[in-house]
This record gives structure tokens, C-alpha cells and sequence, in this order.
């Protein structure tokens, strides 16, 4: 069987082969050609058909000798011309993040590039990947349109459902008449049924005046008086009342209770009114308890007064015992006795307390002093330890005849 061979690549192929089996280029068959003639110059043969229509055709100029020998089929071709359909489906596929409309070109084109390739023998990888770029940028596209519109729709719907109260209008739906403005509180006559009190809510009344008359008569046989500071610390730690405000408290008494006593005799309706001050005085007036109230509200504000003096006081007290006297910053002193023993040395007794204790030691010296006030002796003394607020007694002795008082030269802690 005669052979043909492909002037791109050199394959030797089949004659009646339309392709080499190789690269894909159209293959020429030497006797298809025309032979011309002596005359006449040398034509070339007509170009095969191919499936293609594009541009990269192959033409194959056959030439004869002077012994009318058919010469084998020169074929030309470019082959960078066959690659720019799958590289520009990438490109535009790629392309298409930005934009959806070249995704969807660059996947059409990618499909093309693929049925082309397969056709001529000729890798499809690039139009493969076009496909698969543009259908992911496409998808890409598609969500980033989308999302946002979605969103401001919901947004839209919320906000659609907020409305106006400004426009009455805008609260009308499908004809229905617009709202009317919304009514003003109510006043405590408006919603009564019947009678403004009754003989429970005198009764009520009535237990309440009395309950805090007794509050106000002990409160004030306390509270009526001068307070030192030690006894008043005590009584503030011992009752917690006293930093409370009775005046506050009383009045949130009588608008419960009136508050009750209203719901009462409006079917509960208490609520609607703006303020329960109005009922309150009315229902007191009807009860003949407005007086009484009124005297009560009086006593309070003096006793608030006077508890607020105790508290004063016990701010006042000062950080040592009482009977103390502080003789240098965080230390204070009680005498305790002067005595004289039976060998003529004198003594004096003192108690010490520091605010915040004297862990290393606490060191006193004293002088020793005449009638005159002249210094004839002195003497010290210290204790090992001191804890916070630990009292300690300390003992100072000289023996001096004409010794008649001291004086503290020096008291630290260590």
C-alpha cells in the first residue's frame, strides 16, 4: 500500500489517511494532483476540505519536475494560531470574576476551543479549564448579585413595618380609617364604678396611720437627743433603719395601698391613671384621714432629720477606744494608775492601742519630771509585737524621790 508522509511532522501515514495520525494536519495525496503540462506553468492543487471554517487552513503547493515526477506534498500550517481559541476562553473566563457576562462568553468559547481540539487530535486541557473558571466566576457572580439584593429587601421589610406614629395616615390599611390620636391618661373619676371608697379601704387606711404612729413614736424617744459618737456608732451598727429614709418609704406605702384600693373600685383599672396623688388625697379626704396623714408626713421629715444627725455622729467617732487619747498619729494612750510602791520607785500604768498594729515592735520613751516641770529621770519601754487594734498595757518606774509626772519623749513603731 502506498504511504504519504505529513509535512509538519514527518509521519508516515496511510495514503487514503485524511489526517496524520500524529499532529492532525491534512494530509495530501500526490495523485490527486493535477499534472500539468509541458506548456504551461506548474498550478497548485486545490486545498482539501476540512471540518473547519476557521483561518488556520493548510495549503499544499505540489510541484512536478522535468520528468513530469510528482514530488511529495509540502503542507504549511500555523500552529500559534490554533492555540488562541482555548488561551482567550481562559482568559475571558477568568475575566469573568468581574463581570458575569464574560464568564458566560468565556464558557461558550472554552466548549468551542474543546469540540475543535478534539476534532484536529489537539489537547483540550485549556478549554477545559476555560469551562471550569467560567462556571465557577459565573457561580462567584451570581452570589455577590444576589446576597446584597436579598438583604436590602429584608431590610426593606423591616423597615416597612415600622410606622409613623407622626402620620395617622400611614397607619391605614386596605381603607381602613386611620387611627385616632391616642387617648390621654385617664383621671381617677373617669374610671370609678360606683363609689370613690369604701368602708374596707377607711379600714385599710385606718391600720396604716396607726401602724407608723407607733413607728413614730419610738423612733423619736430615740432619736430626740445628743449622741456621742462611740454610742451612736453602736446604734447605727445595730440598726440597719437608720440610714433609710422614712419619709421615701412612707409615701411609697400609701400609693400602694391607694394604688389597690383604686383597682378596687374600677375593675383594676388603676393603671390608666397618670398619677395615683389625686385619689390618694380624695379617698383620704372621704375617709377623714387627710389630717392625720398629713401630720405623719410632718413627723417623718423631723425624724429623717434626726437620723440623719446620728449618722453624723457615729461618722465622728475616732478610730481608737473610748478613753483613749492619740499622742502620735495610729497610736493612743489610756492611764491606767500611778501607784507608789513600798521600796520608793513609782510607777505609772498606761494601755496602748495602734490603728494598724506595730508587727515589728512598738518602742516608748518617756521623761521624768518634777513639780517644776524639770526633767530629773527618764526611763523606756517596748513591746515585741502589736497587732491591728490589740491593746497592750505598758509600765514605766523610776525611782527618783522628788518624781511628780513624765512626758513621752519618743513613740514609734519598729
Amino acid at each position: 500500500m502506498a504511504s504519504i508522509f505529513c509535512s509538519k511532522c514527518g509521519t508516515e501515514s496511510a495514503e487514503d489517511a485524511g489526517f496524520c495520525s500524529k499532529c492532525g494536519t491534512a494530509l495530501i495525496d500526490p495523485g490527486t494532483t493535477e499534472e500539468p503540462s509541458s506548456e504551461a506553468p506548474v498550478e497548485p492543487t486545490s486545498e482539501p476540505d476540512t471540518p473547519d471554517d476557521s483561518s488556520d487552513t493548510t495549503v499544499n503547493h505540489v510541484g512536478v519536475d522535468d520528468q513530469s515526477s510528482v514530488a511529495p506534498p509540502i503542507v504549511t500550517s500555523s500552529t500559534q494560531s490554533q492555540k488562541i481559541p482555548g488561551t482567550a476562553a481562559v482568559v475571558l473566563s477568568v475575566l469573568g470574576f468581574l463581570t458575569g457576562i464574560t464568564a458566560i462568553i468565556g464558557i461558550n468559547l472554552g466548549f468551542k476551543a474543546r469540540a475543535k481540539a478534539k476534532f484536529n487530535g489537539q489537547s483540550t486541557t485549556k478549554s477545559i479549564a476555560a469551562i471550569v473558571i467560567g462556571a465557577i466566576a459565573l457561580v462567584w457572580f451570581v452570589i455577590i448579585g444576589i446576597v446584597p439584593v436579598l438583604s436590602e429587601d429584608s431590610k426593606t421589610d423591616t423597615t416597612a413595618t415600622v410606622v409613623d406614629e407622626s402620620d395617622p395616615e400611614s397607619n391605614a390599611e386596605d381603607g381602613d380609617p386611620a387611627p385616632t390620636e391616642a387617648l390621654a391618661a385617664a383621671t381617677y373619676d373617669e374610671i370609678i364604678v360606683g363609689d370613690a371608697t369604701t368602708d374596707a379601704i377607711c379600714g385599710t387606711y385606718s391600720e396604716l396611720i396607726e401602724k407608723n404612729d407607733g413607728v413614730i413614736t419610738r423612733r423619736t424617744k430615740y432619736l430626740d437627743k445628743d449622741w456621742d459618737p462611740y454610742k451612736a456608732a453602736a446604734y447605727v451598727n445595730k440598726n440597719d433603719w437608720v440610714d433609710d429614709d422614712p419619709v421615701a418609704k412612707f409615701e411609697s406605702q400609701w400609693v400602694k395601698v391607694a394604688t389597690a384600693a383604686l383597682n378596687s373600685v374600677s375593675g383594676g383599672q388603676a393603671d390608666q391613671v397618670e398619677s395615683i396623688e389625686g385619689y390618694l388625697d380624695a379617698s383620704l379626704k372621704e375617709c377623714q384621714l387627710q389630717e392625720q396623714h398629713q401630720d405623719q408626713n410632718k413627723s417623718l421629715s423631723i425624724i429623717k432629720r434626726s437620723q440623719s444627725g446620728v449618722v453624723r455622729a457615729a461618722d465622728r467617732k475616732p478610730w481608737y477606744p473610748k478613753g483613749y487619747e492619740e499622742r502620735s498619729p495610729g497610736l493612743a494612750f489610756k492611764p491606767a494608775k500611778f501607784s507608789v510602791s513600798a521600796y520608793n520607785s513609782y510607777y505609772w500604768r498606761y494601755y496602748v492601742v495602734a490603728k494598724d498594729g506595730c508587727p515589728n515592735g512598738l518602742y516608748l520613751e518617756v521623761n521624768i519630771t518634777d513639780d517644776s516641770g524639770r526633767v530629773i529621770d527618764w526611763t523606756n519601754e517596748s513591746i515585741q509585737s502589736l497587732a491591728p487594734m490589740q491593746e497592750a498595757r505598758v509600765v514605766f518606774k523610776t525611782y527618783e524621790d522628788d518624781a511628780a509626772s513624765w512626758e513621752f519623749s519618743d513613740i514609734s513603731c519598729r
